[in-house]
């Protein structure tokens, strides 16, 4: 029974250790938020993907943000889906989204809110 409740904590300990996302050097999963929006999108000319978080810091969208792991690494992304799976690997759910494109339908943004994942939250 030990060793069921220790493998169990050392898992859970594993869980919380990597559930770090930096935006602009600030780890949001320590900071005292609930929720936060991804807004993902490219533009169909250039096929490049760009990733922004908006936690409630001061003007998120005014200057290029760098969206960094444990590592403290710059984080680019391949697609919309792969920012979406990138928070949700580190401890955020997904609980609602919408996409928005321009009038020709050259380029799609994706808006995705998310909330902190609790210790009660299903993985």
């Amino acid at each position: 029974m030990k060793t069921v409740f220790l493998i169990g904590w050392l898992t859970s300990l594993s869980y919380w250790a990597t559930a770090q996302v930096f935006v602009d050097g600030v780890d949001i999963s320590k900071e005292e938020i609930t929720y936060c929006q991804l807004l993902t999108g490219s533009a169909r000319a250039t096929a490049s993907t760009y990733a922004y978080i908006d936690y409630g810091q001061p003007s998120p969208y005014a200057r290029r943000q760098v969206i960094s792991g444990t590592d403290r690494q710059q984080i680019r992304f391949g697609s919309s889906m792969d920012a979406l799976n990138f928070m949700v690997r580190n401890g955020w759910e997904l609980v609602s989204s919408h996409i928005n494109s321009d009038k020709d339908g050259a380029a799609e943004r994706y808006y995705y809110l998310l909330r902190k994942r609790t210790a009660g939250s299903v993985k």
